[in-house]
């Protein structure tokens, strides 16, 4: 690739994750963030909240629409999903390539999620 091709396409994310975050900002949920007051404790306290109030319905949605009661295990895992993607994803690009390597995460996880369902120790 050269020079001209490098920083053409660094321009082009660089616009387009500025993008990304101008549209994030206009979002409620991003407003939102502002009214946990002013110290790093309040953030920390609304974004968990609101990560719980996502894991709470996903896990109701599981129940409606697969028939699925989520463990404590299973819960565990959905609160952890952020990062839990991104190993997975890492590793994923690390042992097998870049081709597909989201879409191969998300399927491990599934998979090891079901299984958490099944395992005797899930409660």
């Amino acid at each position: 690739m050269t020079e001209l091709n490098e920083d053409c396409l660094s321009d082009m994310l660089t616009a387009l994750s500025e993008s990304f975050t101008k549209e994030r900002q206009k979002e409620e949920p991003y407003k939102e963030l502002f009214k946990a007051g002013s110290t790093h404790t309040g953030l920390l306290r609304d974004l968990t909240d609101k990560m719980t109030d996502h894991v709470l319905d996903a896990c109701q949605v599981y129940k409606e629409r697969h028939g699925i009661e989520i463990n404590t295990s299973q819960y565990h895992v959905l609160l952890a999903l952020p990062f839990l993607a991104q190993i997975a994803e890492k590793d994923a690009h690390n042992n097998e390539g870049m081709s597909c390597c989201v879409d191969k995460a998300y399927f491990i996880l599934s998979e090891q999620l079901i299984a958490l369902g099944s395992s005797p120790t899930g409660e």
